[in-house]
């Protein structure tokens, strides 16, 4: 016969009296059953991967590499901006240099030798960023080059209308720059187009539709067109009501300005025929019609010649090279040289 003891019954305990024990401090003593949840669960990272740690958690140290590489990069491109400034004054250096090298290398090379298999006499350099350094004399010959060149090889050539190629550009000192440049462009594009075409189709692609566009940035047509200058269509009203009175009156047609220099206000409208009536009321006969100003919907334009600015380039040479003997004069009163005084109060006696 068994001696174990019995098991005892329910609601009894073996170490004590027996009695239920609903909610009381047994029962809270006993940890709950099934496994643990991993630390951190119950943060703010969220839900946790299965080895892993909480989303947000990995969101945040990707995002703060993410702007550790923004930071890098913009960093490059401050330096890469600063070293683009530091290299346009040299691309302008080798600008000005270029139209008097390719004169020089082409004179030294034998006949037969240069790219278009000649070896004629080097031509004469514009250069645009040097253009005011120029002696008088060289001045003098730069001007009649570009002329030539713009009558002959933009207006002659090329067919540029009144509009691409305004009359009074030779009064405009940056639109004189930009033909300058284009010009040297050009002779460096002729004079190598048989070893490297990619320069004449450079020039037709890229050079000359930007200086285009640069001569209609620099000359406001609201102020410029074909027969007026520096001049607004409503000055021009103004002007016109008065040239009708005067007309009426048979009085002296008053001037459109007092100024006298080459960039003087202008208005010219015999250079260009009349397309329509800028009065609108009264009939055509009863008044002076005078022609609407051309602009960039004027279609089509009329083609730009020698005549519709030799008048403005007359004078922008003019005034420039007057300009250039002054300066010339002054330089050789102050020279030491000359026997004058030098700005420091001391006369230099000759060597």
């Amino acid at each position: 016969m068994s001696t174990e003891p019995p098991d005892p019954p329910p609601g009894r305990s073996t170490g004590g009296p027996a009695g239920p024990d609903p909610g009381g401090a047994e029962s809270r003593r006993t940890p709950p059953t099934g496994p643990a949840p991993p630390s951190g669960a119950a943060g703010r990272g969220g839900r946790v991967p299965p080895g892993g740690r909480p989303l947000l958690v990995e969101l945040h140290t990707e995002m703060r590499a993410f702007r550790a590489d923004l930071s890098e990069t913009q960093s490059r491109a401050r330096a890469a901006t600063s070293e683009i400034a530091e290299l346009l004054p040299r691309v302008g250096d080798l600008e000005t240099t270029l139209g008097v090298l390719l004169g020089r290398l082409d004179g030294l090379l034998p006949a037969g030798d240069a790219d278009n298999d000649t070896a004629g006499p080097a031509p004469v350099s514009t250069p645009a960023m040097g253009w005011a350094e120029l002696s008088t004399a060289d001045a003098a010959t730069a001007w009649q080059a570009l002329g030539d060149w713009v009558a002959g090889t933009l207006c002659g050539s090329y067919w540029l209308t009144r509009v691409q190629l305004p009359d009074c550009w030779p009064v405009h000192p940056r639109a004189v720059l930009e033909l300058a440049w284009l010009r040297t462009m050009y002779l460096v594009a002729v004079a190598h187009a048989a070893r490297h075409p990619g320069s004449v189709a450079e020039w037709h692609t890229r050079w000359l539709p930007a200086t285009i566009t640069n001569l209609a940035t620099t000359i406001d047509p609201l102020e410029c067109a074909p027969g007026r200058h520096r001049l607004t269509e409503y000055e021009r009203g103004q002007h016109e009501d008065a040239l009708d009175k005067a007309l009426r009156a048979e009085s002296p047609a008053p001037t459109v300005t007092t100024e006298t220099g080459a960039g003087r206000p202008r208005y010219l409208p015999d250079r260009f025929p009349p397309r329509r009536d800028r009065f609108v009321g009264p009939p055509r006969e009863a008044r002076v019609t005078r022609p609407e100003s051309l602009d960039p919907q004027t279609s089509p334009a009329p083609r730009s010649t020698r005549d519709c600015w030799l008048d403005y380039y007359h004078d922008a040479v003019a005034e420039d090279l007057a300009r250039r003997e002054q300066r010339d004069r002054e330089a050789r009163a102050q020279s030491p040289a000359s026997g004058q005084q030098p700005p420091g109060g001391q006369t230099t006696a000759p060597g």
